[in-house]
């Protein structure tokens, strides 16, 4: 399987919510689309997904779990919608390619090494200039 998408009602009942696990170690899924009614994907859902370019996430989504997006090497932008209120941690962990990444104002919540990879200069993208205020968080080791 290489795309996937999750319809926004089920035997009848709204999706509300994406287990943890339900994606991970799909190593060939490179896109996936969620319905609007989502309002939060669990811990590893999307868990070494390493073939993964892109995600739709829902407008609804306030809560993305720890380590969702882990290991998701070929994630290359991920637009977080407003109402997001809360990133775990390791959500972002080894998303190598990952190049820009907004993060709404209404994010109360970020947990530890919610963006974590190795920076490889000359790649793209911009080193945190506040690297000490936000070094639980963002963690770039340059090669």
């Amino acid at each position: 399987m290489t795309t996937a998408t999750i319809p926004d009602t089920y035997q009848g009942e709204k999706v509300v919510g994406l287990r943890g696990n339900t994606f991970s170690n799909m190593p060939f899924l490179s896109e996936v689309t969620l319905p609007d009614s989502i309002t939060e994907i669990r811990g590893q859902a999307f868990k070494n997904c390493r073939s993964l370019e892109s995600v739709t996430l829902p407008k609804n989504l306030t809560y993305l779990g720890g380590e969702a997006f882990y290991r998701c090497s070929s994630l290359k932008e991920v637009n977080l919608p407003a109402g997001l209120t809360e990133i775990r941690g390791n959500t972002f962990e080894e998303c190598s390619s990952l190049l820009r990444i907004e993060i709404p104002d209404n994010v109360t919540r970020i947990g530890g090494h919610a963006f974590l990879w190795k920076y490889q200069s000359g790649r793209g993208g911009d080193l945190p200039e506040q690297q000490a205020a936000a070094d639980r968080v963002f963690r770039f080791p340059v090669l």
